[in-house]
């Protein structure tokens, strides 16, 4: 299958993935999933220094980043700090890498054809395209119905 990430942008993170893996320990990272009827939302806690790769959604979707600082990097952008509040729209295809500055509270928003469903690998199967990423952080997570 066809990445819908730029070849040369996965190959780079790829290399920075196992250049990190070298440096730094993975890290455990808070999920909460809240579930909707068509919608999943994700709220990440993302601790002050960490570094981590993104997942690759296959469709676009708004974020908001509630509160925090991270340093954002972005294909064809390049280096972005991101403060909180702030509300951004992520396009299909995109993979990014993060240097948190300041612990943040990261939302994601993902429409999804699948009803009131409440099964990660169905969801994450829809919106999340396959990809070994292998400095994204290990996520024990909570599932938080409707909040």
């Amino acid at each position: 299958m066809q990445s819908l990430v730029r070849k040369e942008a996965n190959e780079i993170i790829d290399k920075l993935e196992v250049a990190l893996l070298d440096r730094y320990e993975r890290q455990d990272c808070d999920v909460n999933h809240s579930f909707f009827e068509y919608l999943y939302v994700r709220e990440c806690v993302l601790i002050e220094g960490m570094r981590v790769t993104s997942k690759i959604h296959k469709h676009r979707h708004p974020y908001v980043l509630m509160e925090g600082a991270a340093e954002v990097w972005i294909d064809k952008i390049g280096w972005k700090l991101i403060e909180g509040p702030y509300y951004g729209v992520t396009p299909a295809g995109t993979r990014r890498v993060l240097k948190i500055i300041r612990t943040c509270y990261w939302l994601t928003f993902h429409g999804h054809p699948l009803g009131e469903t409440h099964d990660l690998d169905d969801l994450e199967a829809y919106i999340i395209e396959p990809h070994d990423n292998e400095f994204m952080c290990t996520i024990p997570s909570q599932q938080i119905e409707n909040k």
